[in-house]
């Protein structure tokens, strides 16, 4: 089994989009993704349409922060406060999951957050500093 995630988004519901061409993509292939947001990058109703396009696609939509810090020096209200934006723009609850930004993550975290499923991951493509697709 392969889990399939795009976290950070969104980044708007034009047709041409990097997250519309890669939710029509998985959607057409009848495959599902979690997508997970940053709540201050929903900044505009453009961006609120994409989230609800993914939910409507069968996406699985889950939480990446209020504001993508380091959750080591931040409290929960990071997630409580996108959880809350997420909900309110889908109509039902999104997944309890937090993709840790940075992977940043101790007892702290795991203490305020114990009722959430903590997301990492094995493999950092480092696609978002910039590696070329070869070396991803």
């Amino acid at each position: 089994m392969v889990a399939i995630c795009f976290d950070d988004g969104a980044v708007g519901s034009s047709a041409d989009s990097t997250s519309m061409r890669i939710i029509n993509a998985i959607a057409n292939e009848g495959f599902r993704a979690t997508f997970f947001y940053v709540g201050n990058w929903i900044n505009s109703t453009d961006k609120e349409n994409e989230v609800k396009y993914a939910y409507s696609k069968g996406m699985e939509i889950a939480n990446h922060s209020t504001s993508h810090p380091d959750l080591t020096t931040k409290s929960a209200s990071e997630y409580d406060t996108t959880q809350q934006k997420l909900r309110d723009i889908i109509g039902a609850e999104p997944a309890a999951l937090m993709r840790l930004p940075y992977f940043a993550c101790n007892s702290a975290v795991q203490s305020a957050l114990s009722d959430v499923s903590l997301i990492t991951c094995s493999i950092d493509t480092q696609d978002w500093n910039g590696a070329a697709s070869e070396q991803i």
